[in-house]
């Protein structure tokens, strides 16, 4: 009980304790889980996705139970807000379903939709096919929608007319694999979207782009003042901006501004400073 004493001090969550043999009458698993959850049954509305800043997966027609419960588990685990199932997707509430999510469900938005009400919401929307863009090279946008296809059919004719961006998982050249599985193929893409949606990556190539291009210019400051040539006011004033702008971006995309602005201002303007030192010595 001791490992629970968090989770049962959360909220209002009144904990009845039984038995093991109880519990193993109450489940339908030969090794039952040392707890048990009972919650009301209903689904969430659809109109949520009003919000500009929700992020969801569309399963068309995933019909298999265990792939639906591993699915919402995965959104779970990389904070995917909502999970939107069409009318021929297995069940939210079929057995094999709650227990492939082992408890994720009780944290995800759940709904049931079909593709015009989902197009409805105007929603960048991203598909998983045979063929399309590399997902290596895709940038998914945070608060996007997901569509994944059957197991089977992939995704259906009507839905594909929707999706802005097909994208596709690449494989070795000497596969024999046709397809990978639903929801393996889901946990690969959800790794990637939340990878490109983290800011500690978005700081990460923010800066080190900054530092690269401010690097290249004084290159080519020192390459154009070996061969003596002068740089227009105009230009310098330009380069000025440039890094300006790029700072006041990067600090205003990360809050920065807010939260650390003093210290960060005065490092944008000294590296400011720095490059009017440069460009000026020329």
């Amino acid at each position: 009980m001791k490992k629970y004493l968090d989770f049962l001090s959360y909220g209002t969550v009144e904990p009845d304790i039984i038995s093991t043999k109880e519990m193993e009458q109450i489940s339908t698993l030969k090794t039952p889980s040392d707890i048990f959850l009972l919650l009301d049954k209903r689904e969430d509305d659809t109109n949520i996705l009003l919000n500009d800043h929700i992020s969801a997966i569309y399963l068309d027609g995933v019909q298999d139970p265990g792939n639906v419960g591993t699915i919402i588990r995965t959104a779970d685990w990389f904070g995917i807000d909502m999970i939107i199932r069409s009318e021929e997707s297995a069940d939210f509430f079929n057995p094999k379903v709650v227990q492939a999510s082992m408890g994720s469900m009780a944290n995800l938005l759940l709904t049931t939709a079909d593709y015009k009400k989902i197009s409805s919401f105007k929603r960048p929307m991203y598909g998983t096919y045979i063929e399309g863009k590399d997902l290596q090279t895709t940038v998914i946008e945070e608060f996007a929608i997901l569509v994944m296809g059957s197991e089977g059919k992939g995704i259906s004719a009507e839905m594909d007319n929707w999706i802005q961006h097909k994208i596709t998982i690449g494989g070795a050249k000497n596969k024999l694999a046709e397809s990978l599985n639903v929801s393996v193929a889901a946990g690969i893409i959800c790794a990637h979207w939340k990878k490109w949606c983290s800011p500690l990556f978005w700081d990460t190539c923010h800066h080190t782009l900054f530092l690269n291009n401010f690097l290249k210019v004084i290159r080519l400051f020192m390459s154009l003042k070996r061969k003596r040539v002068k740089i227009k006011f105009a230009n310098k004033l330009r380069i000025h901006l440039i890094f300006g702008y790029t700072l006041i971006r990067v600090l205003i995309r990360h809050g920065y501004l807010v939260n650390q602005s003093k210290r960060l201002i005065l490092i944008a303007y000294a590296l400011v400073i720095l490059s009017c030192m440069v460009t000026s010595y020329f």
